[in-house]
């Protein structure tokens, strides 16, 4: 990473505007994008999401004036125990509205994107782009772009207007011409409206491209820890998923989402296995509690969804606890893609503006899951 002034560095700087960073003088000016986080599903790895993303920041960027940068973020944390009151019961659109009433308050607070800090909370990711389409844009971007609207608005009413001169003038003229010369000037008049009308039949068309393509950008300001542990899993073949008893049962906000890169999961045949699991992340892991007992559970989860249950190409930790528990070291034999640890990496780098949230997404623009 460079720190101070270097010959080439005038070739640089624009490659570095792109990214965010700007050059002053004898340092480094970086304009930080805010993360919204969204956590308290549980606390437990909300604090991990925070120190890790914190810690990966102060490795990827320059240090400040005296010490190492840290993540620009804003956190709003829910009640875990009306979160999974919902989910057993088993209330869809409750549970959604619950989790979209906390992103409210981050979308107040006007940040750049957002990062659910668990698996099974992604499945309010489409009421959310639904009730929030503006979520990424910072109140002073939405004033710009008001500003922009007014401006082209007052411009098309004054072209507009012009207009409206130009046929009047015409229509004068017209009365003045002879009568044998009126219907070469009917003709001209109807050509010009037919031109007219091309124009803004174009204009239309752009401006109706315009805001598909914003939106697109809108709906692409949702970090998706699928997009980000298909990153890693993509080409391994049918891969595991152990997580939350909903998230295994149906979990399509997640396994629809991965299939989209082309992730076929499996998940443990025997609801008495996914009851145990989900039993583990309530009482246990949700607290900080972390026993040899239940680290021997999950590892025999993952040998047998690894070799006996299709998942040949390793195992996904569908539930952001799982992996503060159970860990590569358990199950040397099984390739684990700790999906928690994946979003915290693409989160930090695209706060420090390495990559762009959009590089995670599909290779096809399909409906989001």
């Amino acid at each position: 990473m460079l720190r101070s002034k270097s010959p080439g560095l005038s070739a640089l700087l624009p490659l570095l505007a792109v990214a965010g960073l700007s050059f002053l003088g004898s340092s480094w000016s970086f304009t930080m994008q805010t993360i919204g986080m969204l956590t308290g599903v549980s606390y437990v790895s909300g604090i991990d999401y925070y120190r890790g993303i914190n810690e990966r920041i102060a490795k990827l960027l320059p240090n400040g004036h005296i010490m190492a940068k840290n993540s620009d973020m804003v956190i709003v944390s829910v009640d875990c125990d009306e979160y999974v009151r919902l989910l057993t019961a088993k209330d869809s659109e409750g549970v959604q509205d619950y989790l979209a009433n906390g992103v409210a308050k981050l979308h107040r607070a006007g940040v750049d994107f957002l990062v659910i800090a668990s698996n099974t909370a992604h499945i309010c990711v489409g009421l959310v782009r639904e009730r929030f389409p503006d979520l990424p844009k910072q109140q002073q971007q939405q004033q710009q772009q008001q500003q922009q609207q007014q401006q082209q608005q007052q411009q098309q009413q004054e072209e507009q207007q012009q207009r409206e001169q130009q046929r009047e003038q015409q229509r004068e003229q017209q009365r003045e011409q002879q009568r044998e010369q009126q219907r070469e000037q009917e003709q001209e008049q109807e050509q010009e409206q037919e031109e007219e009308e091309e124009e803004e039949e174009e204009q239309e068309e752009e401006q109706q491209e315009e805001e598909e393509e914003e939106e697109q950008q809108e709906q692409e300001q949702v970090l998706h820890i699928a997009d980000c542990t298909a990153a890693a899993a993509r080409g391994a073949g049918p891969v595991g998923l152990l997580g939350t008893e909903p998230t295994m049962r149906d979990g399509s906000w997640l396994k629809e989402r991965l299939a989209l890169h082309g992730v076929e999961v499996v998940v443990p045949p025997a609801e008495e296995d996914r009851q145990r699991c989900y039993k583990i992340i309530c009482d246990e892991l949700s607290f900080d509690k972390f026993t040899d007992e239940s680290r021997r559970f999950f590892a025999e989860m993952a040998r047998k969804l690894h070799v006996e249950w299709g998942g040949s190409g390793g195992v996904i930790l569908g539930c952001t606890e799982i992996e503060l528990l159970l860990r590569p070291g358990d199950v040397p034999e099984v390739p684990l893609f700790r999906s928690a640890e994946l979003h915290m990496d693409a989160a930090a780098r695209v706060q420090a503006g390495q990559v762009s949230l959009e590089s995670f997404m599909p290779s096809e623009k399909a409906a989001p899951a």
